[in-house]
């Protein structure tokens, strides 16, 4: 059975510090990141979320970007040093845009439009996002299985958007494909070259 891991990248693959909060993120790392034409940037990730992401990468599980970076997604995959993902669905700005003012989440009609039109066996899901728009967990999970028969098994992971994912979640998350996330985080911040 194919399993096919969803990825979000702002607070879950980077936690989004917001400035009126003062949460301590500790066990990041520094990447410069450069995504012509941008302004280069750093961003702050943890080792254990790379290190299980590419786990399951090695392992033949199919990760794919779900998420408005869209085409801007391999950029921040080489600079962190995670594989080539493909994207699951590139929404146009206009798109984004117009599910915000609708309060309609666009990631949900992407995966509904996909277990309808694109897969013909069952297919284990796991979405891992911190978008709260696509509803209540549970109720999103049972609403996806009930409507998408191709979907054999779907686990939903929300990290809290300031603290991105943790261990734990890398844990539930691994759990449906049966593959333990690397054990521990690297302590400490350090910028990489």
């Amino acid at each position: 059975m194919k399993t096919l891991v969803l990825l979000d990248v702002d607070g879950t693959i980077m936690p989004t510090r917001h400035p009126w909060t003062t949460v301590r993120l500790r066990s990041l790392q520094e990447f410069d990141l450069i995504v012509p034409p941008y302004a280069p940037t750093t961003v702050r990730v943890r080792p254990s979320v790379i290190k299980a992401i590419n786990s399951w990468h090695a392992a033949g599980i199919d990760i794919r970007w779900l998420t408005s970076w869209g085409w801007r997604a391999p950029w921040l995959a080489r600079a962190i040093g995670l594989p080539e993902l493909e994207l699951f669905y590139e929404p146009s700005p206009g798109e984004i845009f117009m599910y915000a003012r609708s309060q309609r989440p666009w990631k949900r009609f992407a995966v509904s439009n996909a277990a309808e039109d694109d897969w013909e066996a069952g297919v284990r899901v796991i979405w891992i996002d911190d978008e709260p728009a696509t509803g209540p967990t549970e109720y999103l999970e049972e609403n996806l299985a009930a409507m998408h028969p191709n979907i054999s098994e779907i686990r939903i992971v929300r990290p809290d958007e300031e603290r991105g994912l943790t261990l734990k979640e890398l844990r539930r998350a691994a759990a449906l494909p049966g593959i333990e996330p690397p054990p521990g985080h690297s302590i400490g911040m350090r910028k990489a070259v």
